[in-house]
């Protein structure tokens, strides 16, 4: 091997390390030093949406309608069509909370898909998911009568976690039927 041909594979390979090691802190940064559901949602502001903090969605009147859960999803997002049983669970039955489905795609082909997967909605918006800070499909958001993130739960939830967000509403139409 000559002398020129060693340099280039020194060269190569210190240019492989860096690029590795430019991956490994992206990847720290983002799934480690930012973990946790509110972490995957900002406002336009830049700030995570927490519990306790408001949300602004347009043309949405929080104060007529004591709790509403936005569902964000995408038509294109495999885990959405997998938790398509969790959602019409949330969609049925006597409950005190509206559900608006949220999406990048039109109102028009959003609506389709809920179709499709048998989920009804009080409401579909077009909104562009990052715009709430959304930065991942799905995640369901739960707001008070006053416009106040309550709680916040992203991606595919294991049944556990369905449950618990399950039981959360139905706490809430309990008390709203008192």
């Amino acid at each position: 091997m000559s002398t020129a041909a060693k340099k280039l594979d020194f060269l190569a390979s210190i240019a492989i390390i860096l690029v590795a090691v430019l991956m490994g802190v992206v990847l720290i940064k983002n799934y480690i030093f930012n973990s946790g559901p509110a972490s995957h949602a900002r406002t336009a502001a830049g700030n995570q949406i927490k519990t306790g903090g408001p949300i602004s969605l347009p043309n949405v009147d929080w104060s007529g309608h004591g709790h509403t859960l936005l569902l964000a999803i995408s038509t294109t997002c495999q885990f959405c069509s997998e938790s398509a049983a969790f959602y019409r669970r949330l969609a049925q039955g006597q409950r005190s909370y509206r559900l608006i489905a949220i999406s990048p795609q039109t109102v028009n082909e959003t609506q389709k898909y809920l179709d499709r997967l048998g989920v009804a909605a009080d409401g579909v918006m077009q909104v562009p998911l990052d715009s709430l800070g959304i930065r991942g499909t799905p995640t369901l958001a739960l707001i008070d009568g006053e416009g106040v993130v309550a709680d916040v739960w992203v991606g595919k939830l294991p049944a556990g976690e369905e449950a618990g967000v399950i039981g959360r509403l139905q706490n809430l139409t309990a008390k709203a039927s008192r």
